[in-house]
């Protein structure tokens, strides 16, 4: 149950670094009028949490290649 909690921290942790990276004058100058039209995005209305979920993927792939070598 801790490792579901460790990385849920992770995935959260990495889902907001990657929205202000990504979108950081919008969350500064007009944060709820910015996710307020997330449904309304060329992406789609979940492509904060697929995008996410993606690089997640590829980041516990190389953190479980170089548990391996360990």
């Amino acid at each position: 149950m801790n490792l579901i909690i460790k990385e849920l921290k992770v995935f959260i942790i990495l889902l907001i670094l990657l929205s202000l990276l990504m979108h950081f004058s919008a969350w500064v100058s007009h944060p709820i009028e910015h996710f307020n039209t997330l449904d309304r995005s060329s992406l789609g209305l979940w492509h904060p949490i697929i995008l996410t979920l993606i690089l997640y993927i590829i980041i516990a792939l190389i953190r479980w290649i170089i548990s391996i070598f360990r």
